[in-house]
């Protein structure tokens, strides 16, 4: 890490002013540029179609939960995260034939499914004393 460190300060600073330039540029331009770049590297992966459409999908899927108030990181998070977690409780339940008490036997996995539970009833408790003020 530290070679790569010291090899990324050496590329680094002489584009200084380049990064600075590039912090002058409307923003409409630069958010432009980042979609078009962003579509030709999806493009790039599979050379199909569907995929800049899913993306343009999923970008707009994204705007329309910032405008309303919906945070869209969980949303990124559930799709990378998802399938590992599936699978890795199709195959918790596998070895333990079906007995979900398997979660709750062992002191870590019990202790963070009680810290989970925790959180969840103190958002709870705070969205409803929001509404009662």
């Amino acid at each position: 890490m530290y070679i790569g460190n010291a090899i990324l300060l050496l590329l680094n600073l002489p584009f200084v002013g380049v990064f600075i330039q590039i912090l002058r540029v409307k923003r409409v331009v630069l958010m432009s540029f980042a979609v078009l770049v962003t579509m030709i590297g999806v493009y790039s992966l599979g050379n199909d179609e569907f995929n800049m459409w899913a993306v343009l999908a999923f970008g707009a899927l994204g705007y329309v939960m910032r405008k309303t108030g919906f945070e869209p990181s969980p949303l990124v998070l559930a799709f990378v995260l998802g399938q590992v977690l599936e699978r890795s409780f199709r195959q918790s339940m596998i070895m333990s034939n079906g007995d979900a008490s398997v979660f709750v036997q062992r002191p870590f996995s019990g202790s963070m499914l009680a810290i989970v539970a925790a959180a969840l009833i103190f958002y709870i408790i705070r969205v409803r004393l929001k509404k009662a003020n």
